[in-house]
């Protein structure tokens, strides 16, 4: 069953070509402490590889250094351009792109892509495995306010993912059936004015939300909030 928070689109972009290349990039092992604050003895982190092909800085277009640049970002968005079923966000919103590695044994984290109170974002993913079995796992799961798993995305070849970035996900690993890599690219947009908002709001030091789980960024009530119109929206379409 669809959930109207997540839109998935299935396409044919991967080729042969596309998929060596993101094989070949160099990628660094990245660890993601998360804090908590209330368990101090506990040490909670997340594990994955990733290449960074761009992100903007804080004044506008300008990659940061440590970004590649590599154009692989630029042929997907351009391939996906093509599909006329898949709402490609405009390109000038864009703010960061990168490829994610995840393989048996790894640990990534709850997350969210963005805070509670940006409403002009979202992120697109795009799974870079030409084949893909049920039983390898992998899937990207979506949870609701009390942290349920209310949808989860098999990570089927070409297959578009947009959704809300406050919407807390998480990729899953492969399982031992699948003792290789799972690839998936991400694109991140954002209106300017808003992204130069929340740098300046990130720039600065916040208390934790003491209602975010240990998951960082997240807002049950906003998360609540969103699933409750959506719920909805949903509803009136379906004249109940």
């Amino acid at each position: 069953m669809k959930h109207p928070l997540i839109k998935i689109y299935d396409t044919d972009i991967l080729d042969d070509d596309l998929c060596r290349q993101a094989i070949e990039l160099p990628y660094y092992h990245g660890r993601q402490d998360l804090p908590a604050p209330n368990l101090e003895d506990v040490d909670l982190r997340g594990t994955y590889y990733t290449h960074d092909f761009y992100s903007v800085d804080h004044h506008g277009s300008k990659p940061f250094d440590q970004c590649s640049g590599h154009h692989l970002y630029q042929w997907v968005l351009d391939r996906l351009e093509l599909c006329s079923h898949v709402p490609v966000p405009a390109r000038k919103t864009l703010y960061g792109a990168y490829m994610n590695v995840l393989k048996h044994g790894d640990a990534p984290r709850i997350h969210c892509d963005a805070p509670s109170w940006v409403d002009n974002q979202c992120t697109m993913i795009v799974y870079f495995n030409q084949k893909w079995n049920p039983n390898f796992g992998g899937e990207t799961i979506f949870y609701d306010d009390q942290l349920d798993i209310v949808h989860a995305v098999v990570p089927k070849p070409g297959r578009v993912v947009i959704f809300d970035g406050r919407i807390p996900h998480s990729g899953r690993t492969p399982t031992p059936y699948f003792l290789w890599n799972r690839y998936m690219m991400a694109f991140k947009f954002m209106g300017k004015e808003v992204r130069n908002e929340l740098l300046d709001w990130g720039s600065k030091n916040h208390p934790y939300n003491d209602d975010d789980m240990g998951v960082a960024g997240f807002s049950p009530s906003k998360v609540k909030e969103l699933m409750y119109e959506q719920t909805l929206l949903f509803l009136s379409l379906i004249h109940i």
